[in-house]
């Protein structure tokens, strides 16, 4: 009887490790299966990280800029349908001609001239290049959508008399010089026109109700969800 109770133990203890065997292969093979398709998932997405890469370094800063400037041109064309936009490719990126709502007549109020940047860095030629453009089309409203924003700014500033804008903040800041076009332009009908439109708009940019307009600006997209 002991011989036969040891004989069975050793026998069950003998399928006991088969089984066991059997079992970790199993999972062996499984984990080693896991292993190869994630593998080749993570090679997968190298290849195509490589290839967007790739193309983003075959795109000039020209090209770049272009998406930037259809972007900015459609959410203009879309939040003020009653005003003139135009995509102008030279002398400035975008041309917005202000329509007076008063009286119904939609009577020109003003142009906002839009360059748009989408470089890594800044340089303050965008300054004197987009003051150059407004100059060749006879207004002081002045935007520049940019990627690169001088040292120190976060969002929004002014650099002689130019606004200039991230382009998450582009359309709220669209919204403000607008308000300021319209205001300029109510001045001029009161009677005011001897004064120098450039000095007015000076004159605004630097005043504390729009500096409250911009802080309002940022305020507005950082609570946004």
């Amino acid at each position: 009887m002991g011989v036969e109770r040891d004989r069975l133990r050793l026998r069950a203890e003998a399928e006991r490790e088969t089984t066991e065997r059997k079992i970790r292969r199993e999972l062996e093979r499984k984990q080693a299966a896991r292993e190869r398709a994630l593998n080749r998932t993570v090679e997968r997405l190298q290849e195509q990280n490589s290839e967007l890469q790739r193309r983003a370094d075959r795109l000039t800063a020209s090209d770049r800029g272009d998406d930037n400037e259809v972007d900015v041109f459609k959410r203009l064309t879309q939040a003020f349908p009653t005003d003139d936009i135009k995509r102008q490719g030279k002398a400035g990126d975008i041309l917005e001609t202000v329509r007076s709502p008063e009286n119904g007549n939609g009577e020109r109020a003003g142009l906002i001239l839009y360059e748009c940047k989408d470089t890594l860095r800044w340089s303050n030629g965008y300054v004197a290049q987009i003051k150059a453009d407004g100059a060749t089309h006879r207004t002081p409203y002045l935007v520049l959508v940019s990627r690169a924003l001088p040292r120190g700014v976060k969002d929004v500033c002014i650099r002689d008399g130019v606004v200039i804008v991230d382009r998450d903040h582009a359309l709220q800041l669209a919204a403000v010089m607008r308000r300021l076009v319209l205001e300029v332009h109510r001045v001029e009908l009161a009677g005011h026109r001897a004064r120098d439109k450039a000095a007015l708009v000076y004159e605004y940019l630097a005043s504390t109700d729009f500096r409250q307009a911009l802080a309002e600006v940022i305020s507005r997209r950082a609570s946004s969800p």
